[in-house]
Order: C-alpha cells, then structure tokens, then sequence
C-alpha cells in the first residue's frame, strides 16, 4: 500500500512545486491555494493557522516583512500512504532571505498530509520546522 502510484506522486509534485512558486512570487493568496479550506499549517514559529483565509493573510504579511525578497526552493524527501486516501509526505525547503532579521539561509523540514478528493490531491496539513545548523551533528 505505500507504493505511490506515479499520477499520485506527480501530482504531489505539482502541488509542491506551486507551492514553490507562490513563495517566490510573494503571493499569500496562492500560497494557500493547494490547501483545504479548513487546511491548517504550523509555520517554523509555532504560530497555528487555522484555515485557508488565515495561512493566506500571515503568508501575504509575511511576504512583505520578514521575507521580503526571499527565494524558496522546496524537494520532496518520501511521501508514503497512510490510506489509500491519505499520503504523508516530507518536505525539504532552502529559503534564501536577503535582508532583516532572518537575513541568510533558512532550512527546515515540512510534514504535509495530503487528502484525495474527487478533483486530486488536496493539502490538510503542513507542519514546518526550521533545521538548527548543528542539529544532527554528533555529541561530542
């Protein structure tokens, strides 16, 4: 059962690659396009969005202040089926930020649960966290 099937992944894949876009675009409202209406996402500040309208409104205020200008680039790391209406994937996302208080590269780490509808794949939930720059090192 977790083999997905390649419409299905090529399908993800499109959605992550809007996604993507959205980002570098600046775009809040198409952003939060690929979301179910009552689609949430934890954003790398723990801030709880609750809905489609409200991922749209921070992503809009946040592509005018603390990631303005920035670039996103998103890979898919494994997707698996959790249903054959339901698919877990992760995410892995580079964002490039030119200026302010997040200036730099920021890495973190998505988990997206994905919902099949009669029209495809829809985005329930997008939990994002920020990768520490040694959080995998070794202990000393």
């Amino acid at each position: 059962m977790n083999t997905i099937a390649p419409a299905d992944l090529s399908a993800l894949k499109r959605v992550i690659a809007e996604l993507e876009a959205a980002w570098n675009a600046g775009d809040g409202a198409r952003f939060s396009g690929p979301f179910a209406l009552d689609g949430d996402q934890i954003n790398i500040f723990g801030a709880h969005l609750e809905n489609r309208s409200e991922i749209a409104s921070r992503h809009d205020f946040i592509f005018k202040t603390i990631f303005l200008g920035s670039r996103s680039s998103l890979r898919l790391v494994e997707a698996r089926h959790v249903t054959s209406e339901v698919i877990l994937a992760r995410v892995h996302s580079t964002v490039e930020i030119p200026r302010g208080p997040l200036q730099g590269m920021l890495e973190t780490l998505g988990s997206l649960v994905f919902r099949k509808t009669r029209v495809g794949w829809e985005l329930v939930t997008f939990h994002n966290t920020q990768i520490a720059p040694d959080a995998c090192a070794e202990p000393h």
